[in-house]
């Protein structure tokens, strides 16, 4: 019986080599790819200060270390009627709308001459124009009005106040709130490739803790250190809340990276241990370095950069 044990066992871990040759090691955050091709990283700089976005909760199931709330878009706010011809807005809050310098506009000539008496067009900004196709050549004639902002202060003036009192408040408002929305939007992607078991290339979803920075012969290490496997859950009592939790799993080491790169495996370690939690150092005070048997602590030496995050990868075999 033992020697049949110990065959099995020596199978399993041939099994497991096979199928580690056949996984392509990632050697930056960008390389993490979803099943249809497009990446998947999200950074703690993504997550922070954000409406609707919360850290580090706890529930009756337990521990939280992402809860993202379904936001909706906010249209701009209304142009007034007088201002509408002098500026195009659009709904994205990072694009400032585009003030004209100047517009054309089409009348008859009974308007070109009051608009002529009244100072609202320069007599070189009006010309006939040109008649329309399949118009009769008797037809009245019209002309074009070029329409200067310049010559107009007072609209200028009121661009500016509304700018400064309607849209910018409402843009500097929007853009974190359009974030929360991309942030949920690409969580609820994840949710459902998970529900769906991602058909052909299941994945597992990361947390990664610290930041490996490596540079070596023209090739560069930059993922996480720690790898902790989360699971995503969607809160339809609560209108469709996201929340991100750690499983029952142990935070790992990846050190694959560093052994395919030939690098030397000194990493920087910015975490501290107290029994099996995990929690990030405020200071970049430590880092690993790892020598045939041992691994000690030692002052850092090297720069680098303590950060958190969330990617998913192809599912590894359980080991």
């Amino acid at each position: 019986m033992p020697d049949l044990r110990q065959k099995l066992v020596g199978l399993l871990d041939y099994v497991e080599q096979v199928v580690r040759l056949d996984e392509r090691v990632a050697f930056r955050l960008s390389e993490y790819r979803l099943p249809d091709g497009s990446t998947f990283a999200v950074t703690k700089a993504e997550t922070q200060d954000l409406p609707g976005v919360r850290h580090d909760l706890r529930d009756e199931e337990g521990t939280v270390w992402l809860e993202v709330e379904r936001l909706s878009r906010k249209e701009p706010p209304v142009t007034p009627k007088e201002l509408a011809p002098w500026i195009a807005v659009t709904s994205d809050p990072a694009h400032a709308p585009e003030i004209l310098a100047q517009r054309i506009v089409t009348v008859t000539a009974s308007e070109r001459d009051i608009a002529l008496a009244g100072g609202e067009v320069r007599v070189d900004d009006v010309s006939e124009a040109p008649r329309k196709k399949g118009e009769a050549s008797n037809s009245p004639a019209r002309f074009d009005l070029i329409l200067r902002l310049e010559d107009r202060p007072e609209v200028g003036e009121a661009i500016t106040t509304w700018l400064k009192e309607s849209w910018q408040p409402w843009s500097l408002a929007e853009l974190p709130r359009r974030k929360t929305i991309t942030l949920y939007q690409v969580l609820y992607k994840i949710f459902q490739l998970l529900e769906v078991g991602a058909t052909e290339s299941p994945i597992e979803v990361i947390w990664g803790i610290g930041i490996v920075y490596w540079q070596k012969d023209g090739k560069i290490i930059d993922r996480p250190l720690l790898e902790r496997r989360v699971e995503i859950e969607l809160d339809d009592g609560r209108a469709g809340l996201i929340r991100v939790r750690p499983t029952a799993t142990d935070a790992l080491f990846d050190l694959n990276p560093t052994k395919s790169s030939a690098a030397p495996v000194s990493l920087l370690l910015p975490i501290l241990f107290t029994g099996r939690f995990i929690a990030p150092l405020k200071t970049r005070e430590f880092r690993l370095s790892r020598a045939k048997r041992s691994s000690r602590f030692c002052q850092q030496r090297e720069r680098g950069s303590i950060q958190g995050g969330l990617t998913s990868r192809k599912q590894r075999q359980p080991r």
